[in-house]
């Protein structure tokens, strides 16, 4: 893939000033933990809270029985019905039935899991309110449609969904503003039977893209103009190539982005400018 030298004052470096949170090369919302939220593992830990991070498997230091006796608390608390919570994220492995019981959790407006074997997204449709959503690990995953009825959803990120070459139901999320599609750690490379749904989401404006077309077919790219951010992973074959791509702003914004010698820094929140981080050619960081 060619690299692109850029002047520090380019068009593509006042995009990052715009979309930067905090000291990152990629402008799309980050997933990280937050950072004031302790992550607890047993119900009688929450207190009513409308954020929260749980940790509810893979508990060191505790028998078998105890860890399952865990489990079923947390699966008897969401599967009572609604609660205060608006914000929930998984840190440890989410098994099928612990993502099952959550079908009752109709008010969450953002859920984020790292891993599970859950497989059946049916329980998702069920959250009208569900703005933000991570799908970590999604191995077991085969099926995208119940999604389509996420119509408030707008940030979209599914990891290792190997199973999965359909993504056209994608297409109904019309007001998608962040999506991301990713392999996981480990796994195959993820594949996908066409981008023609991506034309169809009006609000798009990030996307980051890492399944390749069976078809070598990328030319719907060449469409989304209003993107402001398009990464894709470079195969051989597809066509257009990906230089050929550059064409469309958002692939050259992310290009720029990947590629620059100079980042400014930020502040989240207020956009304050703080400074610059630079990098060498290999894309580390410089003193």
């Amino acid at each position: 893939m060619a690299r692109f030298a850029l002047p520090s004052d380019c068009a593509p470096l006042e995009f990052v000033r715009q979309y930067t949170r905090g000291v990152t090369r990629y402008p799309y919302h980050q997933w990280t933990s937050w950072p004031t939220t302790p992550v607890i593992t047993r119900v009688e830990q929450y207190s009513g809270e409308s954020r929260i991070v749980v940790g509810a498997t893979q508990l060191a230091g505790i028998t078998a029985t105890e860890a399952q006796r865990v489990v079923d608390q947390w699966i008897e608390f969401f599967a009572a019905g609604p609660s205060p919570i608006h914000e929930l994220e998984f840190t440890s492995r989410t098994p099928k039935r612990l993502f099952e019981a959550l079908a009752s959790q109709t008010q969450l407006e953002q859920l984020v899991l790292k891993w599970g074997d859950y497989a059946d997204l049916d329980v998702l449709s069920r959250m009208p309110n569900l703005a933000r959503l991570r799908l970590g690990g999604a191995t077991s995953v085969a099926d995208l449609s119940p999604l389509a009825a996420l119509d408030r959803l707008r940030v979209l990120d599914i990891e290792g969904a190997r199973r999965v070459s359909d993504h056209s139901s994608l297409g109904r999320l019309k007001h998608l503003t962040d999506l991301r599609v990713g392999d996981a750690i480990w796994g195959p490379t993820l594949s996908t039977e066409s981008l023609e749904f991506l034309v169809e989401i009006d609000d798009l404006r990030m996307l980051r893209w890492s399944p390749q077309v069976v078809s070598r077919d990328y030319s719907p790219l060449l469409k989304l103009t209003w993107c402001d951010y398009i990464w894709l992973r470079e195969y051989k074959g597809m066509k257009p190539s990906l230089e050929e791509l550059a064409s469309v702003p958002g692939v050259a914004n992310a290009m720029a982005i990947q590629h620059a010698t100079v980042i400014p820094v930020t502040e989240q929140g207020s956009g304050e400018l703080l400074g610059e981080i630079r990098y060498d050619k290999y894309g580390r960081p410089t003193d």
